[in-house]
């Protein structure tokens, strides 16, 4: 078995996109740079893979600690959370939002979760800001 994770574009569009994203754990592990931004398949990709930002991040879960990325030959690591957190909101539209460092990008944005158990849920939604 596997891991369930399902990605739904809300909004596709020319400046944002906003991302639903449902991980199940199902006791088989924890999922690994899973890619929740495909920059190659969005119809509407910045120009450069360096001109998208996370803005903002809701998230629910139930004693799951997620990591977000923008992939690359080197990893930046967007944004993390400690375990055994139900229910978060960040803003980072207040400084222009967290930009992709990653060296070499690729553009993707990715999850990795730590703690994920047989049963447990994650809840996220992703606002990307597009230059």
């Amino acid at each position: 078995m596997a891991n369930t994770v399902t990605v739904t574009k809300i909004i596709n569009g020319t400046k944002r996109d906003v991302i639903h994203v449902y991980i199940a754990g199902d006791g088989s592990g924890e999922v690994t740079k899973s890619v929740i931004y495909d920059y190659s398949a969005d119809t509407y990709a910045p120009n450069a893979v360096t001109k998208l930002f996370i803005d903002k991040i809701w998230m629910t879960s139930d004693a799951v600690s997620p990591s977000i990325a923008f992939d690359g030959a080197t990893d930046f690591q967007a944004w993390g959370q400690g375990n055994n957190i139900f229910s978060i909101a960040q803003d980072f539209t207040h400084f222009g939002g967290i930009p992709n460092r990653a060296t070499t990008p690729t553009g993707d944005v990715t999850i990795t979760t730590v703690g994920l158990g047989s049963g447990e849920h994650i809840y996220l939604v992703l606002d990307l800001r597009k230059m």
